[in-house]
């Protein structure tokens, strides 16, 4: 897919954050890519939307929760 997207984005306390993913695959109408790192510490779950874009048109939104690391393992 040519001009293809994908952007994390969402909004915190200390404004908008966006990270585009600039490495990822595609097989058939398969996506994978590496989830960038959140660059804030957290102490709750966070939503995240994970765009999809090409030539200025949105293909899809995705939902993405990033966990605090401790917590869960």
């Amino acid at each position: 897919m040519i001009d293809l997207q994908v952007i994390f984005e969402c909004n915190i306390l200390k404004g908008r954050w966006s990270q585009p993913v600039v490495d990822f695959d595609i097989k058939d109408r398969m996506i994978s890519f590496k989830i960038p790192t959140f660059p804030y510490y957290i102490t709750k779950p966070v939503n995240v939307n994970i765009v999809l874009r090409q030539d200025n048109r949105i293909l899809g939104i995705l939902t993405y929760s990033y966990l605090p690391t401790g917590q869960y393992e």
